[in-house]
């Protein structure tokens, strides 16, 4: 079955030369046109394209509008931008807002556009060739963290799009040759299968940290047996990255005081003990004083456990919305 890529553009000259500049280099996909985008709102729902090409100054709906209206809708599929803008903070609202997979200015050479187009079908098909027959780990999309279904090979069975994300740019994060998922800390393995082994065996969470090169805050490894016997998912969270809940969240959850989660909230954000004091309105040894008692209450001993814990607690919150993003 061809590929579909939709186009949407408001000025009908544009769409008629790429017609024809696509059609001449020998492209082999489906190509649909739209000018209007609220009937490309219309198109893309009844004909589930697997990739969408969008202007993004367009009259009465713009690209962010038209790709999250269709990203909110359900929508699939990978999608490209195509703006005169050099605009950073379009670029910035086109990726986070719309969740576009490349953004590219006009006039974009042929070549560049196709080969674009090409790596959002690749990307595609890696995470459909992901998913096992009869089985549906959609809902892991949701999430912020990155979310890989792992059988006992540690075989990928699913990737949600932020381990998607983590695959095709973290070098410690990495997709065998045979589909197996290997984690490298200090560029040697992790031992994964070992891990993923003992969750199974003993149907039990298991976490842990991964110190990054690059990078001050460690990902949290969290790996939970699914309901099916033989799968996992291993929760792999970004503390740059993390969507963190509200302190009252953070409260209820942890079983800690306002003030504590307060205290624990900032920190969590990058805060020193000292900056999380000022921004709490308390004195550092005040601060000091809380901390202590919210290791009492969390088992943990230093502020980096406490922090792991942290993110390993709330990977799950939703990507969007759900509370101040770290950055």
């Amino acid at each position: 079955m061809k590929a579909k890529v939709l186009f949407v553009d408001d000025d009908v000259r544009v769409l008629n030369a790429l017609q024809r500049r696509l059609m001449s280099s020998g492209v082999s996909w489906q190509l649909l046109f739209e000018s209007d985008p609220h009937q490309a709102l219309k198109t893309a729902e009844s004909v589930t394209p697997d990739v969408i090409v969008c202007d993004m100054r367009m009259p009465g709906l713009d690209g962010v509008s038209l790709l999250s209206g269709l990203r909110q809708r359900g929508s699939d599929a990978l999608t490209i931008m195509l703006t005169g803008s050099d605009d950073l903070a379009v670029a910035t609202a086109a990726i986070n807002d719309a969740g576009v997979f490349k953004f590219f200015t006009k006039p974009c050479p042929t070549d560049t556009l196709i080969e674009g187009i090409t790596a959002a079908l690749d990307s595609r098909a890696a995470r459909s060739a992901t998913r096992r027959p009869g089985q549906d780990h959609g809902m892991f999309d949701l999430l912020s963290g990155g979310v890989f279904v792992l059988d006992r090979d540690a075989h990928i069975v699913h990737a949600n799009a932020a381990a998607q994300e983590m695959l095709e740019t973290d070098p410690q994060i990495q997709r065998t040759p045979d589909g197996r998922l290997r984690v490298l800390e200090s560029a040697r393995p992790l031992g994964l299968d070992a891990l993923v082994g003992e969750a199974l065996d003993g149907r039990k969470t298991i976490q842990s940290g991964l110190e990054r090169d690059d990078k001050t805050r460690p990902f949290s490894l969290t790996l939970r047996p699914l309901a099916e016997r033989d799968l996992v998912a291993l929760v792999v969270a970004d503390p740059e990255r993390v969507c963190l809940p509200s302190p009252d969240v953070i409260a209820d959850v942890l079983r800690l005081s306002r003030s504590e989660a307060a205290l624990v909230h900032v920190m969590a954000l990058g805060a020193s003990v000292t900056e999380a004091a000022q921004e709490c309105n308390l004195s550092v040894q005040s601060a000091r004083t809380y901390l202590k008692r919210i290791f009492q209450k969390t088992q943990t001993s230093r502020q980096s456990d406490l922090m792991r814990l942290v993110y390993s607690v709330f990977p799950n919150y939703l990507s969007l919305g759900a509370g101040e993003r770290v950055t």
